[in-house]
């Protein structure tokens, strides 16, 4: 099973944290602002929130977006 399969199968349970530590380490098919969404998105499913939130970055939205990010790209197919 590909790595992308694996992230397909994992979208479709709704396990994103799975699909996240996965699609994190792909270097191509996303724009640097979704790449970006999907790295804080994968630490704040990692026990990182506060660091994010520190900075002044809603991490409730970065879920959010890397969530559609993940549905768009990969629950379709």
């Amino acid at each position: 099973m590909t790595k992308t399969e694996k992230v397909i199968e994992r979208v479709k349970q709704k396990d994103f944290k799975g699909a996240l530590s996965i699609v994190v380490k792909f270097r191509l098919g996303f724009t640097q602002e979704e790449k970006r969404s999907l790295a804080i998105a994968n630490d704040v499913f990692n026990g990182h929130s506060s660091f994010y939130e520190q900075l002044g970055i809603d991490v409730e939205h970065e879920i959010e977006q890397s969530v559609a990010i993940l549905n768009k790209k990969y629950a379709k197919v």
